[in-house]
């Protein structure tokens, strides 16, 4: 399964970036169709969490190229429980509304 629970190893300072609601296939139909800034961002983060409404997994397997990454089930999302992970001895709980 593409989103397993997992823990993250941290560090004392951690730029995480934020993602949410890609929805693809859309209007685009892969991340990189949005042009360089998206990569040029997450090649700077040591994590990343999705807030949802991935709608496909390779959406994961682009985010993972550059960080671990923990993805929260969205309304549109097609498997069955949010992803759980661990930060720092933190649990890590996202869910889209």
């Amino acid at each position: 399964m593409w989103l397993a629970p997992r823990t993250i190893p941290y560090r004392v300072h951690m730029r995480i970036g934020l993602v949410a609601d890609t929805h693809l296939p859309s209007v685009i139909r892969r991340l990189d169709d949005l042009g360089p800034e998206p990569r040029a961002f997450f090649e700077t983060v040591e994590l990343i969490l999705h807030a949802g409404d991935v709608t496909a997994p390779s959406v994961v397997d682009w985010c993972e190229q550059f960080a671990p990454t923990l993805v929260a089930e969205g309304n549109n999302d097609l498997f069955d429980h949010p992803c759980r992970g661990s930060l720092c001895g933190m649990r890590v709980y996202l869910r889209d509304l």
